[in-house]
């Protein structure tokens, strides 16, 4: 055998241990990109039930008006808070309406306390659960949030006995972090005109590529965009007012897209950073910043 023959056997050899570990690589690209399809929806939201007796407690200790309702998604519930300076009248209906949207793993009750320090004029706050959280039945998405957001501006509007265009007029948005996107997205159902956002994402895009890459980034089905709905804010006759805080150690959004929203759309978004707080403890670290942003409109 010569030496041409011999080197065959080899470079076969070679050929196929490339195609092997080619093989292996794109199956586990494939399985991977397989895995975040099916369980991104678990990634994006943490949704978790109230424990027995826990809204019964916020009902009968923080006057808490439970508000149940139904969607496509099952029966859903939304919860109504009146804070700040009360209004002479027996049964008061206030100036503003704020919808609050809350984080992918807080719960709308979870604002009682915070809202507890609010010292503003009288306020009304409807805290909205989403789909798979709390006491609701059903999946999130953003459309089953808008939803249940229309869902429970019905039932706010019954129990106050108000149209929803007379309630929609009074509507200035809260939210934090997921609850920033929902919040968005009714902000421009609603052409509401005050907004305060506490750590929000540019576009859930962005959060896809940080935590998968820039390849299985792009199997990402539930595209919240804060980009484009304050774009369309923009197109609002006045301008709306919108606050962003956002707090300097965020390691889940960084504070970089915070304060890339406020340079984009300067001419109506005030951009905060507070320095020394993360993702987790910016409510509570910020609360002073939050909560004069939120009465900052009725004073």
């Amino acid at each position: 055998m010569n030496e041409h023959e011999k080197g065959k056997p080899r470079k076969s050899l070679l050929r196929r241990m490339i195609s092997s570990i080619i093989t292996i690589i794109l199956g586990v690209i494939v399985g991977f990109g397989v895995l975040i399809f099916f369980l991104q929806n678990s990634m994006i939201y943490h949704g978790a039930p109230y424990e027995p007796g826990e809204v019964e407690a916020y009902e009968s200790s923080s006057r808490v008006v439970r508000l149940p309702f139904e969607t496509d998604q099952g029966k859903q519930e939304a919860y109504f808070i009146v804070r700040g300076q009360q209004l002479e009248n027996a049964n008061p209906i206030p100036d503003r309406i704020w919808l609050v949207f809350g984080g992918n793993a807080s719960l709308a009750l979870d604002w009682v306390d915070f809202l507890a320090l609010y010292r503003g004029s009288s306020a009304g706050f409807l805290l909205i659960d989403y789909p798979g959280y709390g006491n609701c039945a059903g999946d999130p998405s953003p459309s089953s949030i808008l939803e249940s957001t229309k869902g429970a501006v019905a039932a706010l509007g019954q129990h106050l006995n108000w149209s929803e265009v007379q309630l929609s007029s009074r509507f200035s948005v809260l939210g934090q972090s997921l609850g920033a996107a929902a919040g968005l997205q009714a902000a421009t159902f609603y052409k509401v005109h005050r907004v305060v956002l506490v750590s929000p994402f540019t576009r859930m895009l962005d959060m896809a590529r940080r935590t998968t890459g820039p390849l299985h980034c792009h199997l990402l089905r539930h595209r919240w965009d804060n980009i484009a709905r304050l774009e369309e804010m923009a197109q609002f006759t006045p301008l709306p007012r919108v606050s962003i805080i956002h707090g300097s150690d965020d390691q889940v959004v960084p504070v970089g897209m915070g304060r890339a929203l406020g340079e984009r759309f300067r001419n109506f978004v005030d951009f905060t950073e507070i320095a020394g707080f993360g993702h987790n403890d910016i409510s509570y670290g910020a609360s002073e910043d939050i909560l004069d942003a939120v009465a900052l409109e009725m004073k």
